[in-house]
């Protein structure tokens, strides 16, 4: 597995830290491990961070990734209960061991991850839930340019699955799959924006909500089943539309 945009730093979150770095991370930089024991340890090139809380050690690789210049933060899998929302900086990509990283935040806690005024970030093969009630989006993206998530499972939202609000551009949602949200499975007022080959299942309003502030959103191969409002609303008058299928 191999990401080589993303190649100034590696952080592992977990506690099998020697098999992760053999076969996920091996980039050549600094490479970052947060695992399970006592305290912040630094060895060579490696960062540990063990002991406190899953969103405090999740947050501490990122802020350390970040200030390398961008890299990667690997979360193995798991179960990973937070008590406060995951921000994602500036050139990181943060990943997980595919949908057995779970990443749940309860009820009305706030977002499961935000990404708030940084470019060029990443997320992907990970399950994000917000347990059903509250006014909390899994993805909330603020002013979030040159962003991707992909490969994504979000389960169980109390508002929107990923919230794309105004100021965002260039971000490409492609891949994942959403369900059981309490607002809509996408709500873009972002600009430029590729919604491409998402499935998306059981919402309390629509589907994909294209705002009318929006402008540049490309719509096209989504599955969408299970809504209440529309299948793909759109309000924008500047969106493409193309190829969904909605059952």
């Amino acid at each position: 597995m191999s990401y080589p945009k993303y190649r100034a730093a590696g952080i592992i979150v977990g506690a099998d830290w020697d098999a992760l770095v053999r076969t996920v991370l091996n980039y050549g930089g600094a490479t970052a491990i947060v695992g399970t024991n006592a305290n912040l340890v630094g060895r060579e090139n490696y960062f540990r961070c063990t002991g406190v809380a899953d969103e405090v050690q999740i947050n501490l690789a990122i802020v350390y990734v970040n200030a390398l210049g961008g890299g990667s933060v690997c979360i193995q899998q798991g179960n990973y209960t937070l008590a406060a929302n995951i921000v994602l900086l500036a050139n990181v990509f943060l990943f997980g061991a595919g949908v057995d990283t779970v990443l749940t935040i309860p009820a009305a806690t706030d977002d499961c991850i935000e990404v708030n005024a940084v470019t060029g970030w990443k997320i992907a093969f990970m399950t994000l839930r917000t347990t059903g009630a509250g006014a909390n989006d899994a993805v909330s993206l603020v002013n979030a340019d040159d962003g991707e998530i992909f490969s994504v499972v979000i389960d169980d939202s109390g508002q929107d699955g990923i919230a794309i609000d105004a100021a965002t551009a260039d971000v490409n949602i492609h891949d994942n799959k959403i369900s059981n949200c309490t607002r809509y499975g996408i709500n873009n007022i972002g600009d430029d924006i590729q919604i491409m080959g998402n499935r998306i299942d059981t919402t309390g309003n629509d589907g994909i909500w294209i705002q009318a502030a929006a402008a540049n959103t490309i719509v096209s191969l989504n599955r969408i089943s299970n809504w209440t409002g529309e299948a793909i609303d759109d309000d924008s008058g500047t969106t493409e539309v193309a190829h969904n299928i909605s059952v």
